[in-house]
């Protein structure tokens, strides 16, 4: 379980757009898979630590592997927000 502020343009849309589920007698907004996508994208560019960027590119690559989206979703999520992450995209997927 994550907690973030949505103060980008990214953040914003993804909450937007985030679907509400039950948990513990609450309702939490879950993010959709590709906006979950870009989101762990654009962590994996900004990470300087080896070990947290190999958890944020086999997440991006479990989202695409168990069909929860498509590359398709997530390069149109980071081109309207963030076209500068295109390339580590890029990276994620030749890995």
């Amino acid at each position: 379980l994550d907690l973030l502020l949505a103060d980008s343009p990214l953040h914003k849309e993804a909450l937007a757009h985030a679907v509400a589920a039950p948990w513990q007698a609450k309702s939490l907004k879950i993010v959709r898979p590709a906006h979950l996508g870009a989101m762990k994208v654009q962590a994996f560019a900004g990470r300087r630590d080896e070990t947290k960027q190999k958890t944020d590119r086999a997440d991006v690559l479990g989202l695409l592997a168990g069909e929860k989206t498509t590359e398709a979703a997530i390069r149109d999520v980071l081109t309207r927000h963030r076209p500068d992450l295109l390339p580590a995209l890029d990276t994620i997927l030749a890995s």
